[in-house]
Parts: structure tokens; C-alpha cells; sequence
């Protein structure tokens, strides 16, 4: 990224797609075939956001597979309470979600936050809000 004149790089995702410098925050993504740049100036950006979604009803089958396992009186119940447990354990760690979002009125930055710790997460939503007060807009 070509830095504008006066603008200093402030935080940096470890894989470096999303860049946060004292005029704008950038979103640089590369797949197989595709790659996408979007970019939106501190000035133009109108909210910062971090959204996570679980779904806790998985912990809930769990709990009743492990019921059924522990009351069952036969080892066909124990094993298949056993095994829904295990199944619905492993499908909510899989389907947790948690994701940064940056918007402005004509683009928004949506960025899959796995692999970041939360408070480096928002650590860039302060950083970001800091840097848009410090312009004045």
C-alpha cells in the first residue's frame, strides 16, 4: 500500500489484509482467482463493529445427549448419547463466528476475525475511533 502524504501505518492484522494508518483503513484479501481491495478514508467512515455469532443450542443438545448417555440403561444409549454430545461439541466450535466490520456511507470492510485475540480486535476499533477524532471529523 502507497502510504498519502503525512500518513503513518498504526496497527496491522498479522496477515497483513487489514491496515489501519492515521487517514484510512484498507482491506486487502487475495483467494484462489480473486482478489479484492477496499479501502475507506477515516473521514468517510460512520461506524465500527464487532459482531459474534454462536449457536448455543448445540451446547443445549449436547447436554441432552450426555443426559441420555448417563441415564440410558443400555450401552446403545451411552454410546449414541456419548456420540451426539461429542458431535454437537465439536459443530458449535466450528460455526462460532466473530467478525470487524467498518462501514461508511458507500463501502463497508467486513473481516473474519479468526485467529485474533479479542482484545486486539477491539483494540482496533479504539485505535481506529482514535485516529478518525485526531483528523477533527
Amino acid at each position: 500500500m502507497k502510504l498519502i502524504d503525512g500518513e503513518e501505518n498504526i496497527l496491522e492484522s498479522k496477515n497483513g489484509e487489514l491496515i489501519l494508518t492515521t487517514h484510512r483503513v484498507r482491506l486487502d484479501t487475495k483467494s484462489l482467482g480473486k482478489r479484492k481491495i477496499t479501502s475507506i478514508l477515516l473521514r468517510e467512515l460512520s461506524s465500527c463493529e464487532l459482531a459474534h455469532r454462536s449457536y448455543p443450542i448445540l451446547l443445549l443438545i449436547m447436554v441432552i445427549g450426555l443426559i441420555v448417555a448417563g441415564v440410558g440403561g443400555n450401552s446403545d444409549a451411552m454410546v449414541g448419547g456419548v456420540a451426539v454430545a461429542v458431535i454437537a461439541l465439536i459443530a458449535y466450535f466450528l460455526t462460532r463466528r466473530q467478525a470487524l466490520c467498518f462501514a461508511s456511507a458507500g463501502a463497508s470492510l467486513l473481516v473474519e476475525t479468526k485467529g485474533m485475540k479479542p482484545d486486539y480486535v477491539k483494540n482496533f476499533i479504539d485505535e481506529a475511533e482514535i485516529a478518525k477524532n485526531k483528523i477533527g471529523l
